[in-house]
């Protein structure tokens, strides 16, 4: 099994490699920046590793033009907190893959293009114009692993539906998907947390995997 901090390692390595390549592109006088989307299961590690990649990223190569950002999706605006709702089983009728595919998409379209970042900045396309390494919490990835998996009433959204659907959503310039058994997945948050949430147990996420090893193959 791959540690925590060799998965680290990796990604920032990626990025700084990423970072030399980029440095001739400019916009508004100054560095574009670039989005680092982490993904996976629930329970493979995500957030942890995400923030990891972040305070990594800050020590090596903030400075000058570029700065760091860590996001999340879902994000914790007003579209965001319904679906934190949702996939706490708060809202039935809402958890259909159709419906959670278009909450998600438009709470991702809040998040890269109107959500407040910081100062003037609106949105993760802003902030990426501006200079920013973006580190993603997860991305429309997600979306297309969860939302074409099997739903609780049995009920699928095509992965090529929710592609369209998330079409103005550019793709992540890194993609970091980290893979983990559904069975050890589960087993880390019954550890970790009170409440499971919708998807959060081993056959549902094993079907979620499943999508996730299609879109990185």
């Amino acid at each position: 099994m791959v540690c925590r901090e060799e998965v680290v390692e990796h990604v920032t390595a990626r990025v700084i490699d990423e970072f030399g390549k980029l440095e001739l592109r400019e916009c508004r006088g100054g560095k574009v920046g670039f989005m680092v989307a982490l993904e996976g299961i629930d329970g493979s590690g995500v957030s942890t590793h995400s923030r990891l990649v972040v305070d990594v990223l800050k020590r090596v190569v903030e400075g000058g033009w570029y700065r760091v950002l860590y996001s999340k999706e879902p994000t914790r605006g007003p579209l965001g907190f319904i679906l934190w709702e949702v996939v706490q089983g708060l809202l039935p009728g809402l958890d259909d893959p159709p419906i959670l595919a278009l909450l998600f998409a438009a709470d991702r379209f809040y998040h890269l293009y109107t959500m407040p970042i910081s100062g003037n900045l609106k949105g993760i396309v802003d902030a990426l114009a501006s200079g920013y390494i973006v580190v993603l919490d997860r991305y429309k990835y997600s979306s297309l692993a969860y939302q074409s998996a099997l739903a609780p009433k049995g009920l699928k959204a095509p992965m090529d539906w929710i592609a369209v659907v998330n079409a103005y959503a550019p793709p992540a310039h890194i993609l970091v998907y980290l893979d983990v058994d559904p069975q050890t997945a589960v087993s880390r948050i019954a550890r970790d947390r009170l409440d499971i949430h919708l998807f959060e147990n081993a056959g549902k996420l094993g079907i979620v995997r499943d999508g996730f090893l299609k879109l990185v193959e």
